[in-house]
């Protein structure tokens, strides 16, 4: 599976922001669906974090949060 480093990167950023963006706006929503849209975000996040992309403090907050729960420590 040959992918473009690139253009694959900026799309996860794109869809990152999106996903942050929800969290931020809709989480209190009933339609939003916490699991799913948390499952996508670390999902990302890791992939980016693999490619070596420097993900923004806010992001990498909300990536902690939802990965390790409310309680985590820096791991």
């Amino acid at each position: 599976m040959t992918e473009d480093p690139t253009g694959n990167i900026e799309d996860k950023v794109k869809r990152l922001e999106q996903l942050e963006q929800d969290f931020r706006n809709n989480s209190r929503q009933p339609y939003f669906h916490y699991n799913r849209v948390r499952r996508e975000f670390v999902m990302l996040c890791d992939e980016l974090k693999e490619s070596g992309y420097e993900i923004s403090q806010d992001i990498q907050d909300r990536y902690k949060l939802l990965k390790y729960g409310p309680l985590y420590k820096d791991r």
